[in-house]
C-alpha cells in the first residue's frame, strides 16, 4: 500500500478560527504532517457561533445557518492547503472534520458539534468523516477528550511517564505510561476560554496576545481560592467539561467587579489581575492533578510535562504552569520537566487538527477505538460519522469493484 494522505479540520472551544493539517501515513504506518493552514473566522461567523454556546431564541434556524457557514468555511479552507501542497482531492482519503462545538452535555447523552459533513464533501471532492464524539457517547463514555489517542503516538517515552496537557479553550492531560501506554485522560478545567472572555469585555481584544496584559496583574487570592471550589475540579476521571460550565457565569462576581469601577485604569488593572488569576488557576489545576495521580498510583519515576496548544504562546501561563508545578511536587519527589511540544518539533498550535487527521486514518481502515480509560466508554468504537463525496475515494472504490466484478462475470 502506497502512503495515504489525510486532512484533519479543529476548531476549539475558544472559537477564534480553524486549524487544518495535512499528514502522510506512510507504509510502515509512521505519521507526518506535511502542510498545516489557518484561518480566523469572519466576525459574523464567530459572533454566531459564540451567541449558540447559550440557550437563545430562533436557535435552531441559527444553528443550522451557521453550520451550513462551517462547511463552506472548512472547504475554502482545505482547497487552499491542496493547492499549497500541489495535491489534488483524488490523492487524499479522507478529511477528518471536528466542527465546533457549542453545547457539550455528555450527561444528557449528546454533545453538539455544528458542521454540515456532506456540503464538505461536496465541495472539496473528498469524503468526510465528522461527529467524532457520538459513538463514544452513545457507549456510555464523555466523547472527550479524544486526542489522548494521538497523544500516545506523538509523546510516548520508552522509559519515562509523560503528562501531555492541552492548552486550548480547555485544559485537558493525557497520562502517558512508560512505553505510552494512555493510563487516563480528561479535562482539567478552564484554560483559555476564560481568558479571552475577560479580554473581550474588559479590553476590547480577542485574547492576551503573549500574556502581555496578564504579566501586568497579580492573583487575588481571594477570587483564585473562590474559583477552586467548582465541584467539577475534585471530580473524579472520566470528565469532560465545555463553557457550559466554565462561562461567564463562572467569572460574573469577578467581571462584574471589574466592570463596576468607573476609573479606566482602575478597571485595567482589575482586569490584568483577574487574568493572571485565571492563569493561576489553570496552572494549579494541572500541577494538582499530576501530584494526585503520582501520590495515588505510588509513583516516584521521573516524568516530563509536554504543553501543547494555543496557550503555549502565553507566557504568563507558562510561568504559572513552571511555578505550580514546582510549588505542587512532593518532598523530595521525583524531577519533572515542562517542555514546549516545539522542542519536540511538534507545532503546538496543529497538534489537535493533526490528530483528527489522524482518527479519519483510523475510521478508514476500520479500526475501533478503545476509550475507557479516557472517557469511560464501555466498549471500543468507530470514531466518526461517514460522508462520501460523489467522486471521493469511496464510490470510486465501488465503481471500480462492480467494474471488476463486471469483467468477471460469465457472459450470458
Amino acid at each position: 500500500m502506497a502512503s495515504e494522505y489525510y486532512i484533519g479540520l479543529m476548531s476549539g472551544t475558544s472559537i477564534d478560527g480553524m486549524d487544518a493539517a495535512l499528514c502522510e501515513v506512510r507504509q510502515d504506518g509512521s505519521f507526518a504532517c506535511l502542510k498545516t493552514l489557518s484561518d480566523e473566522w469572519p466576525e459574523h461567523i464567530k459572533g454566531r457561533l459564540h451567541e449558540l454556546c447559550s440557550s437563545g431564541p430562533n436557535e435552531l434556524e441559527k444553528a443550522g445557518t451557521a453550520q451550513n457557514a462551517v462547511a463552506a468555511f472548512s472547504a475554502v479552507l482545505v482547497n487552499r492547503l491542496l493547492e499549497l501542497a500541489g495535491l489534488d482531492p483524488a490523492q487524499i482519503t479522507a478529511i477528518g472534520s471536528h466542527g465546533q462545538t457549542v453545547r457539550h452535555r455528555p450527561e444528557k447523552g449528546f454533545s453538539l458539534q455544528l458542521d454540515n459533513a456532506p456540503m464538505t464533501a461536496l465541495l472539496t471532492g473528498i469524503d468526510v468523516w465528522s461527529d467524532f464524539r457520538a459513538q463514544d457517547i452513545a457507549a456510555g463514555g464523555q466523547g472527550a477528550p479524544l486526542t489522548p489517542l494521538f497523544h500516545a503516538k506523538c509523546f510516548a517515552r520508552p522509559e519515562r511517564w509523560v503528562f501531555v496537557v492541552n492548552l486550548g479553550g480547555i485544559a485537558n492531560m493525557t497520562v502517558l505510561a512508560p512505553g505510552g501506554k494512555v493510563e487516563l485522560g480528561f479535562d482539567c478545567g478552564p484554560a483559555n476560554t476564560l481568558m479571552d472572555l475577560v479580554c473581550r469585555e474588559l479590553f476590547n481584544r480577542p485574547y492576551d496576545e503573549d500574556g502581555y496584559l496578564a504579566q501586568g496583574g497579580i492573583t487575588n487570592a481571594a477570587w483564585l481560592q473562590a474559583m477552586l471550589h467548582e465541584p467539577y475540579f475534585i471530580k473524579p476521571a472520566p470528565k469532560s467539561c465545555g463553557r457550559e460550565l466554565f462561562g461567564r457565569e463562572f467569572i460574573a462576581p469577578y467581571l462584574d467587579e471589574c466592570l463596576k469601577t468607573e476609573a479606566d485604569g482602575e478597571r485595567r488593572r482589575l482586569g490584568a489581575d483577574l487574568l493572571h488569576t485565571l492563569c493561576d488557576l489553570t496552572a494549579a489545576l494541572i500541577a494538582a492533578d499530576i501530584k494526585e495521580f503520582m501520590y495515588n498510583r505510588g509513583i516516584n519515576e521521573a516524568y516530563d510535562v509536554i504543553l501543547c496548544g494555543g496557550g503555549v504562546r502565553n507566557t504568563a501561563l507558562l510561568k504559572s504552569i513552571h511555578n505550580m508545578c514546582e510549588v505542587c511536587k512532593m518532598p523530595d519527589g521525583p524531577q519533572h520537566s515542562v517542555l514546549l511540544c516545539s522542542s519536540l518539533g511538534i507545532d503546538p498550535d496543529f497538534v489537535e487538527a493533526q490528530a483528527f487527521a489522524y482518527f479519519a486514518y483510523l475510521s478508514s481502515h476500520g479500526r475501533l477505538c478503545d476509550l475507557k480509560a479516557v472517557t469511560g466508554s464501555e466498549q471500543p468504537v468507530l470514531l466518526g460519522s461517514f460522508s462520501p463525496a460523489p467522486e471521493g475515494r469511496f464510490v470510486r472504490s465501488c465503481s471500480a469493484a462492480a467494474a471488476a466484478r463486471a469483467a468477471a462475470a460469465p457472459e450470458a
